[in-house]
């Protein structure tokens, strides 16, 4: 009985896998390769990592979806498994759109005009196809300090400051968390995204969200939940600042709320939630330049998952930010859309469908299509430093996407003159390997042997970095 169950679950997950062709008789038939390596899945036991995953994602999931989802969750796959379900450094980038390309056809030059040009195309294009509309006027803004303080035995100076956003539709308030080392005078900063600023350290003097109802104090619980996540403590001993402002105060991370806040002070249908959280960072980043504690030619933007795409986003269309950390952002951030068996336009869409404008939901069975990829906001960074970090075994992430990606951004980088990813990186044959590090004062990358997740040894490799390339 045993066997005859993983036989039914291997045909149903065979039907899943696509492509699939069709013979004369109407029987399906797989590619030699992929009948093989299925072979050898239910050989060793394998079947049940993948079916696990199968319902989560409407669709439903591929087969080599499913094993990425499952390596996502923590499970250590074989390397048969994963060079098969990602796909390995030679990807088919069907119709690729040229970077160094206009709409209309004319090339893009080194001249700074011409650069400066093709950036505001590439960012409307962006805009348009992915993100929706990132407002940069029609709104005022007023900033008042709420509390400062000290914390970490005396190291840190901490001030909480409101940052109130008026259109004609009202005003909201946005809070924001500032650590600066007091050994410095100005301190290079980490500006992040937070699931709640009284998650990212144990410091009892932290308000609560702006958007927190006042009778709710649930949120006493999560106090330092996700310290770990930061690593506030190490980075003031190392002398950098960081800035915290919480996705709830902007845009709420569900369909329910995402729009109920600052997205709500606008009139724009497809500004969704990345996009308002890319114009509540940059209304951090207003504050940040006028506070003398604050290095303002220095200011890093970070952001981890989910995050790690917003801080992307920000830093394409944020000049101020002078270094964009993108870790383990997958598809919609760092990672290309084509050629994508983990987390692409499919599964974004259907799980988180207000990240991101309807447009771009269009596109999920036809990413080949669409007019812009990953490397087009990767070189809306350009010239300005870009980090991008992965887990090996982060496979939903896809670290091989994001490779590639910041691979094809590079002509850019090279355009405006900026150090790149070295030569030895070629398009198609350069593999992300465990403990690998590449830094230059433009295109920057590392790769862990972990699973999704921003860890102490992240942490070490991006002070490391800003000491030696960028503080």
């Amino acid at each position: 009985m045993k066997k005859l169950w993983s036989l039914l679950l291997v045909a149903a997950l065979l039907l899943s896998l696509m492509p699939l062709a069709l013979a004369e008789d109407g029987e399906v038939q797989l590619d030699p390769e992929d009948a093989a390596i299925i072979e050898r899945i239910e050989d060793e036991g394998l079947v049940n990592q993948a079916a696990m995953f199968k319902t989560i994602i409407p669709g439903p999931l591929t087969l080599k979806q499913s094993y990425n989802f499952a390596a996502y969750a923590g499970f250590i796959l074989p390397d048969f498994v994963r060079e098969w379900s990602l796909g390995g450094p030679d990807r088919a980038y069907v119709s690729l759109p040229d970077l160094m390309t206009f709409q209309d056809g004319t090339p893009v030059t080194s001249d700074p005009e011409s650069l400066a040009a093709r950036r505001l195309e590439m960012l409307d294009l962006l805009k348009e196809y992915v993100y929706g509309p990132v407002p940069t006027e029609g709104f005022t803004e007023e900033c008042t300090v709420l509390e400062n303080g000290t914390a970490l035995d005396g190291k840190a100076n901490r001030t909480q400051v409101q940052i109130s956003i008026t259109t004609d539709k009202g005003t909201l308030p946005v809070n924001l968390l500032l650590y600066t080392p007091a050994a410095s005078e100005k301190a290079p900063i980490f500006l992040c995204l937070s699931g709640g600023n009284y998650t990212v350290l144990d410091d009892p003097a932290i308000l609560p969200d702006a958007s927190q109802a006042a009778d709710d104090a649930s949120w006493e619980e999560g106090r330092g939940s996700s310290a770990a996540a930061y690593q506030v403590a190490d980075g003031i001993d190392r002398g950098y600042g960081y800035a915290f402002i919480s996705v709830s105060d902007v845009a709420p991370d569900n369909l329910e709320g995402y729009a109920t806040r600052l997205i709500s002070l606008f009139d724009e249908p497809e500004m969704m939630a990345l996009s308002g959280w890319a114009f509540g960072l940059s209304r951090a980043i207003d504050y940040l330049v006028t506070d003398p504690a604050v290095d303002a030619d220095h200011i890093a933007v970070y952001g981890h998952s989910r995050y790690g795409k917003a801080a992307l986003w920000t830093g394409a269309n944020d000049e101020r930010v002078a270094v964009t950390f993108s870790h383990q952002s997958g598809g919609g951030g760092a990672a290309m859309n084509r050629e994508n068996n983990a987390d692409n336009i499919h599964s974004l869409t259907k799980m988180e469908p207000w990240w991101f404008n309807s447009v771009y939901a269009s596109y999920a069975d036809r990413p080949d299509e669409l007019p812009i990829d990953a490397h087009f906001t990767i070189a809306c960074v350009a010239p300005r430093a870009v980090y991008m970090s992965n887990g090996l075994y982060d496979m939903w992430s896809d670290p091989q996407g994001s490779l590639n990606a910041l691979l094809l951004a590079r002509p850019m980088y090279e355009a405006y003159g900026a150090e790149v990813i070295p030569a030895d990186y070629v398009l198609g044959t350069a593999e992300p390997v465990a403990d690998q590090t590449v830094w230059t004062s433009g295109m920057s990358m590392h790769v862990l042997p972990e699973f999704h997740t921003a860890s102490a040894e992240d942490w070490t490799l991006f002070f490391g970095y800003r000491d030696q390339v960028q503080k």
